[in-house]
């Protein structure tokens, strides 16, 4: 008898995703005064963090909840969702306070660098409602687009930084005619 569980064990040891983190090295800007320009600058970082998951659920794990931002999240944020997840508190969805919290609730980091979408390919927000292009444009450029929202990678990629909008195509054009003189 073999006493293999089938059971895949974990390839990276307990905390060795704090090596990957976003923030390793600016660990003063996560703990912001208690002010707004601080903590969304200390979001910022959170935001493109390939192990953001990691480090929220482990702020949730260990009861880490009283400072700094982790896993994109304020330490009143954190709480609530804790709250939410205790076995005696009723299962809520909590509803996004932001068009951005409502976006990442969608996506799913990929391994190769690009965003995918699950769900529906709208999402209703502040009483509007958005294709998932249109929500990651404004996500990741702070402005609505200009005409169709197009891809720049081969692959159905959300990341803003992989989209683009009229204003964008056409600055592109020009900067390419430029070149070409």
């Amino acid at each position: 008898m073999n006493a293999y569980s089938g059971q895949v064990p974990d390839t990276e040891p307990a905390g060795q995703w704090l090596k990957r983190a976003a923030c390793l090295g600016r660990e003063d800007a996560m703990f912001p005064d208690n002010n707004e320009a601080g903590i969304a600058s200390a979001k910022r970082i959170c935001e493109p963090c390939p192990v953001r998951d990691a480090c929220l659920a482990d702020a949730l794990r260990t009861g880490d909840n009283h400072w700094g931002i982790r896993g994109g999240l304020k330490p009143e944020e954190r709480r609530k969702l804790a709250k939410q997840d205790s076995p005696r508190a009723p299962r809520l969805q909590a509803r996004p306070e932001t068009l951005a919290a409502a976006f990442r609730l969608r996506t799913t980091r990929t391994g190769d660098g690009h965003l995918t979408w699950s769900g529906d390919v709208h999402i209703k927000f502040g009483g509007e409602r958005y294709t998932a292009f249109q929500a990651a444009f404004i996500v990741g450029h702070g402005r609505e687009p200009e005409g169709p929202v197009r891809r720049t990678c081969s692959t159905e990629c959300f990341r803003s930084d992989h989209l683009t909008d009229a204003v964008i195509r056409a600055a592109a054009r020009k900067s390419k005619s430029k070149a070409a003189v």
